[in-house]
């Protein structure tokens, strides 16, 4: 039995995740409070503002509305076609052969089961044009 640090309520072990750093080898807080904290940070206009993304380059006025464009285009298509969609870069701006951007150019609304799917790759890798 575990304590979670977020919902303060005593539960299986096998309700956290793993996590080497800790002595128990599980993370601090459940599956269950993780997933939550995960969708309310998402869905948080703080998402494409966190100190990862600021570090990429000096976002624009253009870079800042699309993003902004591209947040309310997924909640309205999530919305209207009741399944989940996220806000992608269509050039990974983590790859080992590439970096995209954090800007206009490189933002794209895509259905979360195809953005799973494409990982870390580029989208072209799917979808090949031959």
């Amino acid at each position: 039995m575990k304590k979670c640090s977020k919902c303060k309520e005593e539960k299986d072990s096998s309700l956290f995740r793993k996590d080497k750093r800790n002595k128990d080898g599980f993370q601090s807080h459940c599956v269950e409070c993780q997933k939550q904290y995960n969708n309310n940070w998402k869905n948080s206009s703080s998402y494409f503002t966190h100190h990862w993304y600021q570090g990429q380059k000096t976002k624009t006025e253009l870079d800042s509305f699309v993003i902004e464009e591209a947040t309310e285009l997924k909640k309205l298509r999530e919305k209207t076609t009741k399944i989940k969609w996220e806000v992608d870069h269509i050039i990974p701006i983590h790859h080992p052969l590439c970096c995209g951007l954090h800007n206009a150019f490189n933002i794209q609304v895509v259905p979360t089961v195809w953005n799973s799917k494409k990982g870390n790759r580029n989208m072209n890798t799917l979808f090949p044009t031959n």
